[in-house]
């Protein structure tokens, strides 16, 4: 994404025996409140439309539900059209027809499949030894993966393929021979794969950076050498480039076409709660209500009908209903109902499912919104057409009556009173310091619904972090063994009471004592207290997960070191010294000779041992030997210390001396941590390393280190603004 600061991904199993990140990326795209006021300032309408022309823009260009988009961006138009069957066709009713109230239906062209590399191969080579391919499941369980898609490292991206980049066609990545067998050759026909479509494709010969680059007498980079051996000029330069991006488009095509096709399948519909009608719906001629939003409703003769797929988009607009949740949201050209969303580089690098969200958000245009009124098909629970289950549908908004007020005249006492201006509402109290009646309004609830919008969002993508690992220990397993040691116990303590029972005088009574109603509440509470404890042992554990954070360390993919901000103690200084400042009394009630306790330090003595391990007498101060309980230990407080002085990371920032000064406590935290000062004993000549001040405890013994290198993010907490009803200063 442009303009992105780090980014965090979360790693998640779900017991496939590998690991997909959550990511979310932090970008300066996007509206803030200094740009915010500095549109109110100049004109906030032109700086709205300015900022959403620049965002769908910059949306345009990273995000893309159309596999064709990056070529036709970077001038590459001979792709074939994007793969649709007469399935897909059929299930979604995108074939140009007719409807029941005579309006046409959308046309989504027939388009060949993309059909994998090692496929293609495993074809050829069944017709060169004359005998059926391999398809489907047993395809996938018996070919290797050789040539796939999501397997293989092409040659354009390789540096050595520097002016050696031929046709940009489908690449065939095994060699002639690989066609046959030991026994059964392949024949002269099918020794190359290509075809008059698709030639096969030569792999550009390996040049060493030696051979590759020309460098000058001081070793820097003067020119790139062609294969030819001459230096490589512009129109070299704009070729290689020009036969660069048509392989980069072609292999962004395949594998967004690969790798992002939707078909509803049972995980489309896993929250509805009826499971039995939303099974049923998976079928080919129904419609399910998938929570990926593949289906849309279209009106016919007052009816709402559903369909499968995604609506089509002809240009990049920001969304300005929130009947699919995507209120704010830049929705890009999509000429296919069933392509999920990715990014090109993505595509190329990963090769693999990227789902790819461009989250920043936007006013809508003002005539997309309807003048505020928006009478969209909103999303409730309800029946349609179909007779599908109840999954949320499209229903317009109920009509509003007018009703009539007998118009009277103004009083005369309120025709003399002079206009005042008006307070600013209670919704926009969040953008103080504004006159509200040069702005306007309907803008700025919008721009305060986006910022809550993207906030939403930024909590879905994060809150992976904190996500339980995805298997769980068998329950009734670990239920059973807790109920049957319990059983055990009851067991033994029954036999005792019955040997107990039997040595007392009370065996006259030799008859066996019913259970009361109180003795079968006893035993309910003490088994289910034993189930409750059993299933807390219960603990989620992925073996991938587990794997991956005793090799690594960690638990997701982070470009920036995470450290928590306590602002707490700080917060308690300033007030302290605005209350010296202003000559008030400290709140505190602690006298001088009662410090809070920071950390205690302990020194103990054990008992002494001859030298056969055995514990001796202890002398008291007499010199008499004293007796040894061999039950217990014993133990000598010999010195114990005290310390009232805390030695936190606030503390370090505060007595971090002369040379950071200047440096912030959020700058602080960023690029500055505490190293041992053992082993540096050259310190003083090291740019990077400080000394504390010398009063403070832990100046002996430690430094401050510098690093520009290895920049931690900040995430304050402690930190609670009062909201302008509580505390308006």
């Amino acid at each position: 994404t442009p303009g992105t600061t780090d980014v965090q991904a979360p790693f998640e199993a779900q017991g496939r025996g590998f690991e997909h990140g959550h990511g979310k990326g932090h970008s300066i795209v996007g509206a803030t409140m200094r740009w915010l006021r500095k549109a109110v300032a100049t004109g906030l309408t032109a700086a709205a439309h300015t900022f959403r022309t620049a965002l769908l823009a910059t949306a345009a260009t990273v995000q893309y539900e159309s596999a064709r988009e990056p070529a036709k961006q970077m001038g590459v138009h001979d792709l074939p059209p994007e793969p649709f069957t007469a399935k897909q066709q059929r299930q979604t009713r995108m074939d140009g027809g007719e409807d029941e109230d005579g309006t046409l239906r959308e046309l989504v062209e027939l388009g060949p499949p993309v059909v994998q590399p090692h496929l293609q191969r495993e074809v050829l080579r069944a017709e060169a030894q004359n005998r059926t391919p391999l398809t489907g499941c047993t395809a996938y369980r018996q070919l290797p993966l050789t040539g796939a898609f999501q397997s293989s490292f092409p040659s354009y991206r390789q540096r050595f393929s520097f002016a050696s980049l031929g046709s940009a066609n489908q690449p065939a990545t095994s060699s002639s021979a690989s066609l046959g067998s030991a026994n059964q050759p392949a024949t002269s026909s099918f020794a190359s794969l290509g075809s008059a479509n698709q030639p096969a494709s030569s792999d550009p010969p390996y040049r060493s950076d030696k051979e590759l680059f020309s460098l000058d007498e001081d070793g820097k980079v003067r020119a790139i050498v062609c294969p030819d051996g001459k230096d490589a000029d512009e129109e070299d330069l704009a070729h290689d480039a020009d036969a660069w991006a048509a392989h980069f488009a072609l292999d962004a095509f395949n594998n967004h076409c690969t790798n992002h096709e939707h078909s509803c399948t049972e995980t489309c519909v896993k929250y509805v709660k009826k499971k039995l009608e939303a099974t049923k719906s998976l079928r080919s001629n129904k419609v399910p209500s998938c929570r990926f939003w593949y289906f849309r409703v279209k009106k016919i003769k007052n009816k709402l009908v559903r369909r499968r797929g995604k609506p089509l988009v002809k240009e990049p607009y920001v969304e300005a209903s929130d009947d699919r949740n995507q209120e704010f949201r830049c929705q890009l050209k999509r000429e296919q109902p069933v392509r999920s969303t990715s990014n090109d580089v993505c595509q190329v690098n990963d090769r693999c499912n990227v789902d790819f969200q461009f989250l920043p958000c936007a006013p809508p245009d003002a005539l997309a919104a309807n003048d505020g009124q928006n009478d969209a098909p909103q999303l409730v629970p309800g029946p349609v057409d179909d007779g599908q289950n109840d999954a949320p549908q499209l229903v317009p908004p109920p009509v509003r009556s007018k009703r009539l007020y007998k118009k009277t005249k103004p009083h005369a006492v309120f025709l003399k009173r002079r206009p005042c201006r008006p307070p600013a509402p209670a919704s926009l109290q969040w953008l103080y310091g504004v006159d509200f009646t040069k702005v306007d309004q309907k803008l700025l609830h919008m721009f305060s619904a986006a910022f809550r919008k993207a906030y939403q969002m930024d909590f879905y993508i994060t809150k992976y972090q904190g996500k339980m690992m995805e298997s769980l220990t068998p329950l009734f397993q670990t239920m059973t063994s807790g109920v049957h040691r319990l059983e055990l116990q009851e067991k033994e303590e029954a036999d005792a009471a019955e040997q107990a029972l039997a040595a007392s005088d009370a065996q006259q009574a030799n008859r066996k004592k019913r259970r009361t109603q109180d003795d079968m509440k006893a035993r309910a509470r003490r088994l289910t207290v034993r189930l409750a404890s059993m299933a807390n042992r219960c603990y989620w554990l992925s073996t991938t997960e587990v794997t991956t954070h005793i090799l690594t360390g960690g638990d997701a993919l982070q470009t920036h070191h995470n450290t928590r901000v306590f602002t707490r103690q700080l917060q308690w200084s300033m007030q302290q010294c605005k209350r010296q400042l202003n000559g008030e009394a400290p709140l505190d009630d602690i006298a001088q000779n009662e410090l809070a306790v920071q950390t205690v330090e302990v020194k103990l003595s054990m008992e002494p041992h001859s030298a056969d391990g055995v514990p001796q007498p202890i002398d008291d101060a007499d010199g008499v030997p004293q007796p040894i309980d061999e039950a217990e230990d014993v133990a000598e407080v010999e010195e114990m210390n005290v310390y009232t002085t805390s030695i936190n990371v606030p503390d370090d920032y505060a007595h971090r001396g002369s040379q950071l000064q200047n440096m912030p406590y959020y700058v602080y935290r960023m690029y500055v941590k505490r190293v041992p000062k053992k082993g540096r004993a050259a310190w003083p000549k090291h740019p990077h390393l400080f000394a504390f001040e010398l009063h403070y405890a832990l100046a002996s013994t430690y430094l401050q280190e510098v690093s520009v290198t290895q920049v931690s993010v900040p995430t304050i907490g402690g930190f609670h603004c009062p909201t302008w009803e509580q505390n308006p200063e």
